[in-house]
C-alpha cells in the first residue's frame, strides 16, 4: 500500500465535499465521538457496511437520521507508517440535508452513496500492490532511451566539459564587463564605439582579401583560353614586350608559353592545355615515336623554366632582368630561335 499518499488522500476528501454538504446551522447535532482504531483492511471493510446500510435506508426522515446519529465524528485508522484520522463530516452533512428536505432526499442520498464509494476505491487502490518492478521499469526504461530521438543524449566528454566550462566563464566575463560599463554612461559610448570600430576594420579587411583573391585569380587564368591564341614567336615577342617596360613576371609568363607552344608544334608535347605545367615535363621526358629523345639540357631547360613559372607567376615572387633573360637561354633550347 502506499501509505505515503494516505494522509493527502483524506485531507483531499475533506476539502473536496460538495458546498451542499457543508455545515450549516440549522443542522442537528451529532456525536463527536471517534470510532475506536482500526486497521486499513478493516476500515475498508467498515466502508462496506456504510454503503450497504445506505442503500438499504428507505428514503423517509427518521431512518436517515438515525444512520446519520450512529455515524462516528471521524474514523481513525492504524497504518503502519502512523495514525490517522478521517472525518465523517461530509457524509453527515449529506445526510442531514437529505433527512430536512424531502425535494433534495434522493440526490442527496445519491451523493452520499458516491462519496463513500470514492473514498473506499481510493482505500482499496492504495491498499492493492501497484507499480512496476524494478526489473520491468529498467527494461521499460532502456526501451524508451533507445529511440531515435535520444540518440543524441549522452553523458558529456571530457572534451564537452572543459568547453562549457569554457564558454560559461567568458559567459560571466562578458556579463560583469557590461554591468561595470553601463554604471558609467561615457564608458559605455566608448565602448560602442570601439566596437563598432572593430568591426568596420574587419569588414574593410575582409573586403581588401577578397578583392586580392579575386584579381589574383584573375591573373591566373586557366592556360586554354589564351595560349593557342599565339604563336610561339608571338609570345616571345610579348616577353620581350615585357621586359621592356621592367614587368619580368609577365617576360618570364611569356617566354614559358613560347617554349610550349614550340613543344606543340614539334608535337614533343600534346595540345591538351588543360595540363599542369609540371606535367608538361613529365610528358616531355617520355619516349616519342619516330623522334629523338630530348637530351638532359633540354630536360633541364623545360625544368628550370617551368620552376621560375611556378615561383614567380604562381607563387608571385618578385622577378628580375636575370630571370628574364635565364628563360629566354631556356627557351633557345628547347628549339625557340631569338631574333
Amino acid at each position: 500500500m502506499k501509505l505515503r499518499s494516505f494522509a493527502p488522500l483524506c485531507t483531499l476528501l475533506l476539502l473536496a465535499q460538495p458546498a451542499s454538504a457543508r455545515p450549516q446551522s440549522n443542522l442537528s447535532p451529532v456525536s463527536s465521538e471517534e470510532a475506536a482504531a482500526s486497521g486499513v483492511d478493516a476500515f475498508a471493510g467498515e466502508l462496506r457496511d456504510v454503503q450497504a446500510s445506505l442503500r438499504a435506508t428507505p428514503p423517509a426522515t427518521q431512518p436517515i437520521t438515525k444512520l446519520e446519529r450512529n455515524l462516528p465524528g471521524s474514523w481513525r485508522v492504524n497504518a503502519p507508517d502512523g495514525s490517522y484520522e478521517v472525518s465523517t463530516a461530509p457524509l453527515r452533512d449529506l445526510l442531514a440535508a437529505a433527512a430536512r428536505d424531502s425535494s433534495t432526499r434522493a440526490v442527496k442520498l445519491k451523493q452520499a452513496q458516491q462519496w463513500v464509494a470514492e473514498l473506499e476505491s481510493e482505500i482499496t487502490s492504495y491498499d492493492s500492490p501497484g507499480g512496476t518492478p524494478d526489473s520491468q521499469a529498467r527494461a521499460r526504461l532502456d526501451s524508451i532511451l533507445s529511440a531515435r530521438e535520444f540518440n543524441y543524449v549522452h553523458k558529456a566528454s571530457a572534451t564537452e566539459w572543459i568547453r562549457n566550462k569554457i564558454y560559461h566563464w567568458l559567459e560571466r566575463l562578458y556579463s560583469s564587463l557590461m554591468a561595470r560599463i553601463t554604471k558609467h554612461p561615457i564608458g559605455e559610448r566608448a565602448f560602442f564605439w570601439v566596437l563598432l570600430l572593430g568591426l568596420v576594420t574587419w569588414l574593410a579587411f575582409s573586403l581588401f582579401r577578397f578583392w586580392a583573391h579575386r584579381s589574383r585569380f584573375e591573373e591566373l587564368k586557366s592556360p586554354r583560353t589564351f595560349a593557342r591564341s599565339r604563336t610561339w614567336q608571338e609570345w616571345l615577342r610579348a616577353s620581350s614586350e615585357a621586359a621592356a617596360r621592367g614587368d619580368f613576371r609577365e617576360a618570364v609568363h611569356s617566354a614559358y608559353w613560347g617554349a610550349i607552344a614550340r613543344l606543340e608544334d614539334l608535337q614533343l608535347v600534346p595540345a591538351d592545355h588543360t595540363r599542369t605545367p609540371r606535367e608538361y615535363v613529365q610528358l616531355y621526358s617520355l619516349p616519342h615515336e619516330e623522334q629523338l629523345a630530348p637530351s638532359a639540357r633540354q630536360k633541364e631547360s623545360l625544368a628550370g623554366i617551368t620552376a621560375r613559372l611556378e615561383r614567380t607567376w604562381y607563387g608571385r615572387a618578385s622577378a628580375g632582368p636575370s630571370d628574364f633573360q635565364e628563360s629566354l637561354r631556356e627557351v633557345e633550347a628547347l628549339g625557340c630561335q631569338l631574333p
